[in-house]
Order: C-alpha cells, then structure tokens, then sequence
C-alpha cells in the first residue's frame, strides 16, 4: 500500500502524540514559486493535504476509497488530478509503500493506484476534537440535600436579594461542600466592602445567580484606599519637618 508524506513534517508540525484540530502553514509557502505556478484548486489541494497529513500521523493513505470518504461531492478522477499536479509540481511531499520507504514520486502512476483500489473499504467518520485540554476531575461536593440550609446562609449574606430561584438553583448545582461554603461567605463579605460593591447604592453588584455561575468569589476583591487618621497625619507631617511630636492633634 502507497502512502503520501509532507517533507520535513516533524520540523514544521510540532504536535507530540495528539491529533490536533489545526495545522501551522508558514507564510513563505504561498511566495515560493512552484506554489504560485499552481492553480487555484490545486492551491487548496496542497492545504487539505497538509490537513490530512495533520490528521493521519503524516500517512496519507493513496486509496481511491480513502479520498472518496474525504471528498465525497467531487469525482475521484478529478481529485487524482489535482494530486497529481500539485505533488509532482512541488517538492514538498514524497510516496512511501509498505515495501520502499521512500519510492521516487517520478515513477507513481496516481491513476493506476487508485483505478486498482476497491472502493469497498469504509472509513469511520473523524472523531470530533477540540483544542480544550481535558479538565481534572472535579472534586466531591457536598449533599445536594444540605443545599437548602446552606443556600439560607448564602442568600442572608448576599447584599443584593434580586433572582432568588435562579440562585437557588445554582447553589444547588454547586452543591457545595463546608469548606467551600465557608469561602463563598467570607468571600462575599470582602465584596460588600470593595468599591465596586458600595459604589451607587450598590447598584452594580452583580445578580446572586450570575456571581455563583462565574465563581466569582475566586475574584480578588478591590479594596477601598487607606485613609490615614488625623494623629497620623500630623506625626508623617512632624517627621517630614524634622519636629517631634507633642502628643497628638491638639
């Protein structure tokens, strides 16, 4: 079995052992000049060969039942085509077989590898991949029956009493356990002292639903500016003039 290699893939491709969701395609490729020389379709080609080779471990397999799986809407005659010219116009790829590791592109005859394939091999669908890397497992919470009691705490804590059920039922979504009740109240009382919170009659702090759906008490609060008492005052003046004290403010 013949398969289709991109030069130089593990130089460009940095992907470890995963299937990535995306491809590095290095500017200075659509400059070169075999690239130019190519036509519109097989300028694409030469991309959804990159995707593929991304896809397959860098082992495109030449099988017409593999490229018909992949280009199901366009005639596998056509695809051979566009292969052909955009392979052998550029240097950028070479053919491997289970026999010769590296078989001169020059000597493959495309459309008798692919008139010889049956089209009888199915190929499963691609497994649907996100860049998301895999979140650890969340630890145990606590019992969602206790939600209400603790829900209670919350809620008499929280200054703004607007959307009870909606924050009812994310409490209970949470399901939080002692220690993380204790964070969320502590939490909310920093909050009630930041100026975000005090500002405008508190008009904008946020819906109690909202702060525990973006887990908001893992913020770090703004704190008001320190205002320095007036003894303090006049002993950082008496400093700064090089006069002691008498005692205080008289």
């Amino acid at each position: 079995m013949h398969y289709l290699q991109v030069k130089n893939w593990s130089r460009f491709q940095h992907y470890t052992k995963r299937r990535p969701i995306w491809i590095k395609l290095y500017l200075d490729i659509v400059e070169r000049p075999e690239f130019c020389t190519l036509s519109r379709a097989d300028k694409w080609t030469v991309m959804e060969l990159f995707i593929l080779a991304a896809k397959n471990n860098n082992k495109i397999p030449l099988r017409r039942a593999f490229f018909v799986h992949v280009f199901p809407e366009v005639d596998w005659r056509s695809v051979v085509n566009s292969l052909d010219n955009s392979i052998r116009v550029t240097s950028w790829f070479r053919v491997i077989s289970d026999e010769n590791p590296d078989t001169d592109i020059a000597s493959i005859d495309l459309r008798a590898i692919f008139a010889s394939n049956p089209l009888a091999t199915c190929y499963p669908r691609d497994r649907v991949e996100t860049e998301k890397e895999k979140e650890p497992p969340l630890p145990p919470r606590g019992n969602p029956s206790s939600s209400n009691g603790t829900f209670a705490q919350f809620w008499k804590a929280y200054p703004r009493k607007t959307g009870k059920g909606l924050a009812e039922k994310s409490w209970t979504k949470l399901r939080p356990d002692s220690g993380l009740v204790e964070a969320i109240l502590a939490s909310v009382e920093q909050h009630r002292r930041s100026p975000d919170w005090t500002k405008d009659s508190g008009q904008f702090i946020p819906l109690p639903a909202t702060w525990l759906n973006q887990r908001r008490w893992e913020d770090e609060p703004r704190t008001l500016p320190y205002e320095e008492t007036e003894d303090e005052r006049y002993a950082r003046i008496c400093a700064k003039i090089g006069t002691k004290p008498s005692g205080g403010i008289r």
